[in-house]
């Protein structure tokens, strides 16, 4: 599975999660893109929030996962978890939600 790499403490894991997310503003169905065991960016739900809010993320799979806005850009947004979620529940959502990305002149 493709890793993400760059500003981050963490490298991220590009995924395609169905969840729910919730603030004081709003409460809708979104996608996380990717993700790392303290954060995740997800898709469908910028323009909602702002930074600093809290949230609470519900990944298809996983219990709730309280986090806070930490950037938006257009309907994307940049979640920081309060609690790092456990090695288990990340790896269940990389190895079931994984993304497999082909890049196209390169051979397997």
């Amino acid at each position: 599975m493709p890793r993400l790499s760059g500003r981050r403490a963490q490298d991220r894991m590009v995924v395609q999660v169905s969840a729910d997310v919730q603030s004081d503003a709003a409460h809708q169905p979104a996608v996380v893109a990717d993700i790392s065991r303290h954060g995740c960016r997800v898709s469908g739900f910028g323009g909602r929030v702002t930074v600093g809010a809290p949230v609470t993320l519900r990944p298809a799979g996983l219990e709730a996962v309280t986090a806070w806005v930490r950037w938006t850009e257009g309907r994307d947004v940049g979640l920081e978890f309060a609690r790092p979620l456990t090695a288990p529940a990340f790896d269940y959502l990389a190895q079931r939600h994984g993304v497999s990305v082909e890049f196209p002149g390169l051979a397997a």
